[in-house]
């Protein structure tokens, strides 16, 4: 019996010794944890067509080109009178930003401006959806006005406007 009472003391004082080890270890863990820190995200976003250059064969006239206030379309206006008339038009577009971006996609005002069944259409070259324009550069493409080959009688109108939109996303 003495044994049994010696057990028992024995084991209520390793479970106290226990508590007591427990609670020291819960007072020297549970301090306060302060983390300060700043952060600050310095880029700019900023994709814009800068330039439009104007050439043509034939008879082809320019009638216009400008870059829209958004700087990511560009409106043209040709007038062509024959046959293998065309202008074409240089774009340059430059990321003046800090971030790279993607061509997500470019689209016409109207359908009947690409339409190749037209007398007067339009034609890109040169830009494809998801290619990448790196911050600080720059890239070129063509959009040409065509007088269709194939057209066997003069259409009522021999002049063409269209505008082009470009959208761009993060890279």
């Amino acid at each position: 019996m003495e044994m049994k009472i010696k057990h028992k003391n024995a084991l209520i004082g390793g479970l106290l010794a226990i508590v007591v080890v427990m609670a020291v270890g819960y007072a020297a863990f549970s301090q306060a944890l302060i983390i300060n820190g700043n952060a600050t995200i310095d880029s700019n976003w900023q994709i814009r067509i800068i330039d439009i250059a104007a050439s043509t064969t034939g008879s082809g006239v320019n009638s216009g080109a400008e870059v829209g206030s958004d700087y990511l379309s560009a409106s043209f206006n040709a007038s062509l009178t024959s046959p293998g008339d065309t202008v074409t038009y240089t774009i340059t577009v430059e990321n003046q930003g800090t971030i790279n971006a993607k061509l997500s996609s470019y689209n016409w005002n109207s359908d009947t401006v690409s339409d190749t069944n037209e007398p007067i259409y339009f034609e890109v070259n040169g830009l494809s959806v998801d290619s990448v324009l790196n911050a600080q550069e720059r890239t070129t493409f063509t959009v040409i006005v065509h007088y269709n080959n194939n057209v066997t009688t003069q259409p009522d109108v021999t002049q063409k406007e269209g505008t082009l939109l470009l959208t761009y996303v993060q890279a």
